[in-house]
């Protein structure tokens, strides 16, 4: 009987190590979800909102920005802000550093280290990762650089989404509240 004891705690040891060493090695990458955002380029986003009046979420990235790579490990990861998103907006992931940016109907170039649509979009500020979020017709609703977390931008994208301003409901309010 002792030998079974015995066995049974070495077998339970080496499991527990097993999931300790897998969660160490992941970096807090949360695991692949089921059904990821659905990722559009700015050209179909921009025709598609014409068409149903949705608007448009934006992550502007860089590929040596560190923050951004933490959204997508962790942020975008999120499975209730998935199922927002795509139920709700055309989602972009746009590389600000990209030679050639479609949007509706227009080709936008580098102009130095940026692509003029990121420039115009973000009226200049390079910072990132920053979340916009556009009208169908392009008007900017709202801007945000730096990290956000899941929460957050689940708070965000609903106040857009159900019009919330329309209520006099102010933003920093509602993302207090919903969180």
């Amino acid at each position: 009987m002792k030998k079974y004891y015995f066995i049974l705690t070495i077998v339970t040891l080496v499991i527990g190590c097993g999931i300790i060493y897998k969660k160490m090695n992941t970096g807090g990458k949360l695991p692949e979800p089921a059904v990821p955002i659905h990722w559009v380029n700015m050209e179909e986003a921009t025709q598609a909102a014409k068409k149903d009046g949705k608007r448009i979420f934006i992550d502007f990235y860089t590929e040596w920005c560190g923050f951004c790579k933490k959204m997508d490990q962790s942020t975008y990861r999120d499975t209730a802000l998935i199922r927002y998103i795509n139920e709700n907006y055309h989602a972009v992931k746009l590389d600000a550093e990209a030679a050639v940016i479609k949007a509706d109907g227009k080709d936008y170039y580098l102009a130095g280290q940026f692509n003029q649509f990121a420039i115009n979009t973000l009226n200049g500020q390079m910072a990132f990762p920053t979340t916009v979020i556009l009208e169908p017709s392009l008007a900017g609703t709202f801007k945000q650089a730096g990290y956000m977390d899941a929460m957050t931008i689940r708070a965000v994208t609903s106040y857009f989404a159900e019009k919330m301003y329309e209520k006099k409901v102010k933003l920093d309010d509602y993302v207090n509240k919903f969180k």
